[in-house]
This record gives C-alpha cells, sequence and structure tokens, in this order.
C-alpha cells in the first residue's frame, strides 16, 4: 500500500511539474551539416540539448565550456553547467561508426522565449524552435530546389527556396503563391521590380516559364550527356588589360551571425602579392562586389572555414550559389561532392560548372613526397610526371563522356600541370619533408642527417619555353606563380649571394670612386660571402661602415643591383633553362622589381624608374610595374611625412616573436602604460566609426600614461592604410597574414573591431572590452590604470 502511495505522489509530481520536450526541433541555419539536434528538454530547472555527430570514423571532436545558448530575442547567454557522454575541455572521437551522442545541460530559460541560438566552439545552431508547432511553408516542397533546362544544356535558371528565388543573377524575395488549375503563381520581388512565375510540376521535374505560354521543362540534376555546343578550335586567352569583374552570389542556409564579411582573393602575378577585397553578405545571404581585374582567373571566396573558388573574367558578370547547409566542416574534411554544394549563373557558368564537375580529377603529390626519399631524381620525376599524364587523361575520359568547355580544360590542364611542375622542383625538399616524417622530427628543425642530391641539367627538360610562355597559365596563377617562384630559385638560375658585392666593388674601383679603407675591406668580405645569411650577418656587423656607405653610392649602388643583378640572372634563365625573352621572363623580373620597390624606402628615385622602362618586353606588364612603382613612391612620402610629425600617428615593426607570445611581445613597450589595443581594418565601417568616436577622449586624455595600439593585417591595403592613420594618433601595427591569424587563433577574434585593454604589468585584463561609450571607457581606464600615473581623469 505504501509503495502505491509513493508511486502515486511520484505521477502527480511528474504531472503537475513544468517540463517539456520537443524532437528533432527547427531551426533556421547552422554552421556544421553534419550535427544533428535531436531534441530539446525544458524544465524549470534546466535546458538539456541533446546532439548528434555523425561523421567521419575517428573524427576528433573537442567541446569547451565557452559554450552557451542565447535567446535570439533578448540577447541574454546561458552558459554550459554540464555534459552528458562527452568530457568538455577533453578531445573525444566519433568511433569507428563515425557517430558521437552526447547531452549539454543550460540553466533554465524564460519560458516566454520561442527561439534560442546555440553557440559552440566549434559549430552553431540558429533560431532553434521551442515549440512543436509548424509553419506551413510558403512554397511546397515539391518546387524547392535548383532548376535546370532540360534542353541539353543543363543551364541553371531558376532557384525556389523557401523566402527567396534565384532568378537571373538576382536574388528575389518571394512574396505570394497563389494555386491555380494544374499550376502556381509565385509572385517575386527585389529592390527594382516585380515578376510573376508559372509553375507546373511535372513528376520529379517542372515547367516553368513567365507566363501562361512560355512554359519550360527543367530538372534538378545534370545527366552524362549533355549538349555539345562544340567550341570550334582552341581556347583563346582575351589578354592582359584594367579591367573589372562583377561577382554576385546567394548563401543558402545562411544566417547574419554567421559573420556577414567574407574575403575575396585574387592574385596579381606581376606583382607577387595577393589582392584581398571586402564582401559584405547581406542579411538575406546575397553579395555582390566589383573588384579589378587584368585577366581572367581563378579567385578564392573565404567565408568563416570556408573556401569557395571562381574563374572571374574582366568585364563579365558572374553568380555563385552557394549551399552552406551542406558545406565543409571546421575540421576541413569533405562530405559532399561539390557539385552539390555550388552552381553557377550568368557569363561565366559554362566555365565554372564545368571546372566544378572535374574537382574530384586533383593532385595531392603525397604519395610523390612520400616515395622521394627512396627514389633517385630521374625515378622521381617519371613518377610525377606519370601522375600528370594519368590525371590529363581522366579529364579527356571525361570531355568524351560529358563535353566541357575548352576553356575549363585549358584551365584544369594548366593548374595541374603548374602544380606537378612545382613539385618536381621541390625534390630536395620533398625528401628533407619525408626524411622529417620518417624519423619524426620536428619540422621546424633545419639541421638533420640528409644530403642533398644535386640535379643535373636534363631534369629540367620537361620544362618549356612555349608552355611556359603560354597566356592560359595566367587562368590559375596562383600554381603558375608558385611554379615561377620555386624556378627563380633554382642553385644555378638564382645570381650567387656575393654576386651584388663583386659587381659593386669592381663598379667602383673602375670609376675611381671615392670609398675609404674600411667600406672597401667590407665590400671585399661580402665579395666572398657563401650565403645570402653570411653577407647579412657581416653587414650587421659593420652596419655603420655600411649605412655611410650606402648614403654616399645610393644611385650607383642601385644601378649595380639593378642592372648587373638582372643581367647575370637572365643570362642564368638563358643558360641553364633555355628561357628567354617572353612572359614567363617577363613576369620573373615584374615580380623581382616588385618586391625590390617593396622594400626601397628612398623612393622617388630616377635611376630605378629608368631601369623598370628596360626590363620587361611587353607593354602592359611594364605599365603595370610602372604603376606600382608610383604607389611606392607615393607610400614612401606619405610614410617619411608620418615620421616626422612626432605627434600623430607612429609605425611601430612588429617584433619577431613566437605567435603564442605575439602580443606580450608588443606590449613590450609599453610596461608602465595602460595599453588600449584597437584590432581593426581599413575597409570596417564600423573599425572607422569606433575610431572616430574615441578620438575626442583620446585628446581629454593627452598626456596621460595610456598608450593607444592599432593593428590591422594585410587586408587593409598599405596605401589606404597610410592615408587612413595619418589622423589617428597612436601605435600602428600591420601585421602579416600569420601573424594575425596567430593573435585571431589566440584570441577567437571572430570580428573586428575587437577591443582589449592590458594594465600597467602588462597583464591583458580584458580580450575583449566591447563597444563602450566615451564616458564608460574613462572608467574602465580608471579602474585598471595606476592611479599614481593617472591624473584628474573624472
Amino acid at each position: 500500500m505504501k509503495q502505491l502511495l509513493l508511486a502515486g505522489i511520484a505521477c502527480l509530481l511528474l504531472l503537475t511539474s513544468s517540463h517539456s520536450s520537443f524532437k528533432k526541433p527547427t531551426y533556421s541555419a547552422s554552421t556544421a551539416s553534419y550535427v544533428e539536434l535531436s531534441r530539446i528538454t525544458l524544465s524549470e530547472h534546466s535546458t538539456v540539448l541533446d546532439f548528434v555527430v555523425n561523421h567521419a570514423p575517428e573524427r576528433s571532436i573537442l567541446l569547451d565550456s565557452t559554450i552557451c545558448i542565447q535567446n535570439s530575442e533578448t540577447g541574454k547567454k546561458y552558459p554550459v553547467t554540464k555534459a552528458t557522454d562527452i568530457i568538455l575541455g577533453v578531445k573525444q572521437t566519433t568511433g569507428k561508426k563515425g557517430i558521437l551522442k552526447y547531452s549539454l545541460h543550460f540553466p533554465a530559460i524564460d519560458p516566454n522565449t520561442k527561439t534560442i541560438h546555440y553557440i559552440g566552439n566549434n559549430w552553431k545552431l540558429f533560431d532553434i524552435q521551442l515549440n512543436n508547432e509548424q509553419q506551413k511553408p510558403l512554397i511546397p516542397e515539391k518546387l524547392l530546389g535548383n532548376w535546370l533546362k532540360q534542353d541539353g544544356s543543363y543551364e541553371w535558371v531558376y532557384g525556389l527556396f523557401e523566402k527567396r528565388t534565384i532568378y537571373k543573377n538576382a536574388v528575389w524575395e518571394n512574396k505570394t503563391l497563389k494555386k491555380q488549375s494544374g499550376y502556381y503563381l509565385l509572385n517575386i520581388e527585389n529592390d527594382n521590380e516585380s515578376k510573376t512565375l508559372y509553375l507546373k510540376p511535372k513528376g520529379k521535374q517542372l515547367l516553368i516559364g513567365e507566363s501562361a505560354d512560355s512554359w519550360q521543362l527543367h530538372i534538378q540534376s545534370r545527366l552524362n550527356t549533355p549538349k555539345n555546343d562544340s567550341e570550334e578550335g582552341a581556347y583563346q586567352f582575351s589578354g592582359i588589360k584594367n579591367d573589372t569583374a562583377i561577382y554576385k552570389g546567394y548563401i543558402h542556409g545562411f544566417h547574419p551571425m554567421m559573420g556577414q564579411r567574407a574575403m575575396l582573393y585574387l592574385t596579381n602575378i606581376f606583382l607577387s602579392k595577393s589582392e584581398y577585397y571586402s564582401v559584405v553578405i547581406q542579411k538575406d545571404g546575397s553579395f555582390s562586389i566589383k573588384v579589378p581585374i587584368m585577366h581572367a582567373q581563378e579567385a578564392v571566396l573565404r567565408l568563416n572555414n570556408s573556401t569557395y573558388r571562381v574563374l572571374l573574367e574582366p568585364g563579365k558578370e558572374s553568380f555563385q550559389f552557394i549551399d552552406y547547409t551542406k558545406d565543409t566542416d571546421v575540421y576541413g574534411g569533405r562530405t559532399t561532392p561539390l557539385e552539390q554544394k555550388t552552381l553557377f549563373m550568368g557569363e561565366t557558368a559554362k566555365v565554372n560548372n564545368d571546372i566544378v564537375k572535374m574537382d574530384s580529377i586533383s593532385y595531392k603529390g603525397y604519395q610523390a613526397k612520400k616515395m622521394s626519399l627512396d627514389a633517385n631524381p630521374e625515378e622521381y620525376k617519371a613518377y610525377c610526371l606519370e601522375e600528370l599524364a594519368n590525371k590529363l587523361n581522366a579529364i579527356e575520359q571525361l570531355n568524351r563522356a560529358y563535353p566541357l568547355s575548352k576553356q575549363a580544360i585549358a584551365f584544369k590542364q594548366t593548374k595541374l600541370k603548374y602544380q606537378v611542375y612545382a613539385q618536381l622542383l621541390d625534390y630536395n625538399q620533398s625528401r628533407t619533408d619525408a626524411y622529417k616524417s620518417k624519423h619524426n622530427i620536428p619540422r621546424q628543425q633545419k639541421q638533420i642527417d640528409l644530403e642533398a642530391i644535386p640535379l643535373k641539367q636534363s631534369y629540367f627538360d620537361f620544362i618549356r619555353a612555349k608552355e611556359l610562355n603560354n597566356p592560359e597559365a595566367l587562368l590559375t596563377p596562383g600554381s603558375y606563380g608558385l611554379f615561377l617562384s620555386k624556378l627563380s630559385r633554382l642553385d644555378d638560375v638564382l645570381p650567387k649571394a656575393n654576386f651584388i658585392y663583386k659587381a659593386l666593388k669592381d663598379s667602383l674601383i673602375n670609376r675611381n670612386s671615392e670609398v675609404s679603407g674600411e667600406e672597401l675591406e667590407l665590400l671585399k668580405t661580402l665579395s666572398n660571402a657563401k650565403s645570402k645569411d653570411e653577407a647579412v650577418q657581416t653587414i650587421n656587423s659593420k652596419m655603420k661602415v655600411w649605412v655611410g656607405f650606402y648614403r654616399k653610392h645610393v644611385d650607383l649602388i642601385n644601378k649595380v643591383v639593378h642592372d648587373s643583378y638582372d643581367a647575370q640572372f637572365s643570362n642564368n634563365l638563358k643558360t641553364y633553362l633555355k628561357l628567354e625573352d617572353g612572359l614567363a621572363k617577363d613576369i620573373l623580373f615584374s615580380q623581382l622589381n616588385a618586391v625590390r620597390l617593396t622594400k626601397n624606402k628612398s623612393l622617388p628615385n630616377t635611376v630605378v624608374e629608368e631601369h623598370l622602362k628596360t626590363i620587361v618586353v611587353d607593354q602592359t606588364i611594364e605599365q603595370i610595374l610602372l604603376d606600382f612603382y608610383q604607389v611606392k613612391a607615393t607610400e614612401a612620402a606619405t610614410l617619411r611625412k608620418i615620421k616626422a610629425d612626432k605627434t600623430a600617428a607612429r609605425i611601430v615593426e612588429t617584433p619577431k616573436v613566437k605567435g603564442g607570445v605575439l602580443l606580450d611581445g608588443i606590449m613590450q613597450k609599453y610596461k608602465g602604460q595602460l595599453v588600449y589595443v584597437d584590432f581593426w581594418a581599413t575597409w570596417c565601417a564600423p573599425c572607422m566609426n569606433g575610431i572616430k568616436k574615441i578620438a575626442p577622449l583620446k585628446e581629454e586624455l593627452n598626456g596621460q600614461n595610456i598608450a593607444f595600439v592599432y593593428i590591422t593585417n594585410e587586408s587593409s591595403p598599405k596605401k589606404n592604410w597610410l592615408s587612413s592613420i595619418q589622423t589617428i594618433k597612436g601605435d600602428h601595427y600591420r601585421l602579416n597574414k600569420t601573424e594575425w591569424n596567430h593573435l585571431k587563433s589566440q584570441f577567437a577574434i571572430k570580428g573586428i573591431p575587437r577591443y582589449m585593454l592590458v594594465n600597467n604589468d602588462g597583464q591583458l585584463v580584458d580580450d575583449n572590452v566591447g563597444h563602450l561609450s566615451n564616458k564608460e571607457l574613462k572608467k574602465l581606464f580608471k579602474k585598471h590604470g595606476d592611479s599614481t600615473k593617472l591624473v584628474n581623469i573624472e
């Protein structure tokens, strides 16, 4: 009887307690398609989320204590309190089956909450519905998806989604859907106009038109035998010219909290540098940007942890669909074929879709590197070239089954060739890597018990000048540029470290120039240097002598460095590789002189400028180089102006320290001061607004013991950066990509601006200050600053 009574009481408590559970709750967006939220349980004591990770076998998963859930409307956060079937802060794996199930517990949330976000260190889920009510979708499921013409071209014309439609290179908002007798009328709008689409399901196909008498049949997947719009002859490269390209697109499954900014990277192969462009992602997932471009080339879009590629062409518009719901994960594993994740519309659709079709034909080079340790140079070369032949043959086979555009074939063949050629030039580096891997030697260790094997001239017979000078190589400037870079550093191509100093010494003697005994002795020592490192050490040990000598003979040094070095470099290319005038040589000399211009602080200089007019044959490339000279001359003048104004901005060289202590290294300069650190970029509007807002406070605190430090990276073009900082008082650092990524990773910087505060003892007291008013900042400074060194801060 007593047991029955207790059971009854327990049942009553269960019935009266506030408790609800939802299986497979819906959410608007996710950063990881392989993670399923299987259940949410709400009670007056806690909120429990059950997850299922379905990934590759033995995949490492690490969840940490920063995980939280957030009220979508109020922004209030609830930190994780405990975990079940997984340990926070400890790596675990998905096991042999690739499946990991676990639960995370959070505090009870407001019972009136309708939706929440899950914010994890690895993945995020947005707008999770906290009820079982299913809203009736506007668009029936049978109409959803990307629809391709079934006329044999398989051109992508329509993308129909729950809230938006993709049509004519634009994103439209779905307004109304009316069902008629056997078909639907979908009204769509964008900023400029409205349209009505006629939709008529036909089994797994769909008839679509802008009127009842303009139906066209569409399907959702390409067949293996598309219509062959045969292109006559080989692909013709369109040339080099200053122009622009428009890149637009739509990210399906995007949420603004994923970050509304991506970066588009293009390669300027003539100046050997990447060019960065900030891409703003609108709240609806659409984006559009016009970028300067000199020739057709592959561009790279980076959004969060994902990378997408597109071939852009001067004067043309490209539209790319990206399915974020099937995207790569944070570990870089690909779970879905690329063809199912991206699609192109617009003038470059055919070539880009065909490049995607060939995505599985790729060269990794792992096996070649592995076998290099036991292979002589000729065996290594034969293996790599056989791999290349197999890949090129795979393209031919695919083209027979699925006719590809000539431009797409040219792009893919060229990319594969230069990937393989670059690895062939890396024979000894491959052996070094394989040796370190075999013997568990750290990558950064330079000295190992392995001698380099000299490569005979015959080893390089795969290098043919006609192929190197083919402008199709510019389609893939990343692979082509890497190959040329390795080519220019070959032992028999690169002039010896002491060549310049010998030429300089001989030139001074021939001219009877005024040279002190100490200077002449330094030149003789440098002339005997056996390596670049040895020459640098010698100069460092006699820096005062070298600086005096340099200032006295700067014009002669520039002339000898340029004329003598370039003549020797040109002769080596001709003698060793049979490479004479043409595209490849022009690019090599353009790159060489672009590097010199970047390092030259004494610009403008007429000797340098005149030399630039003599080193390349192609007039377009010559003009690119001369334009770059003007940019660098202006930058040098601006830099001198900034340095002369002691009261304004100060440019500070980034200390050479390991990544993990980079911020500590920067802060060494400011020991004893309170330091306000601002991570920013010239293209970031909120950053510029924040800098403008704090300017009056900086003036008010002038003379106080507070340092203002501004840190940006190479995504801020140097010209724009130098122009911007002239009005931003403080110390300015411009980090390279590696340095920036270290800090970004160390402090989990997801976006900018990001503010930090370091106290007088060099301790980081707040790594995310947030967007405070000037009044709030003053209070913060007073709280953490040394009161004996801060005067009258109220």
